[in-house]
């Protein structure tokens, strides 16, 4: 019966981390949405909540772009120049 407990715990873990990722997932395609038809404040916010929830997320196949080239894109379109360059 012992040996259930850390069975199930890392089960858990697995789907929460799973969640975790999916919720990053979908804050960064509503930041490229948004960073796409111009509202550039909007994305910033869809991306920081990303790095939030997976600082080490990235998005793609092909082309594998991490979350904090997103993050330092939207902080250079909106002005925060400082800022893009230590995301970037």
């Amino acid at each position: 019966m012992k040996t259930r407990y850390p069975l199930i715990l890392s089960y858990i873990i697995c789907f929460l981390s799973g969640c975790a990722s999916f919720q990053a997932g979908t804050n960064v395609e509503s930041g490229r949405k948004a960073f796409l038809i111009d509202k550039d404040e909007n994305a910033l916010g869809y991306f920081e909540r990303a790095a939030q929830i997976d600082p080490a997320y990235v998005y793609g196949t092909a082309l594998q772009q991490n979350i904090w080239s997103y993050v330092g894109r939207s902080e250079y379109s909106t002005g925060k120049l400082l800022q893009a360059r230590n995301s970037l």
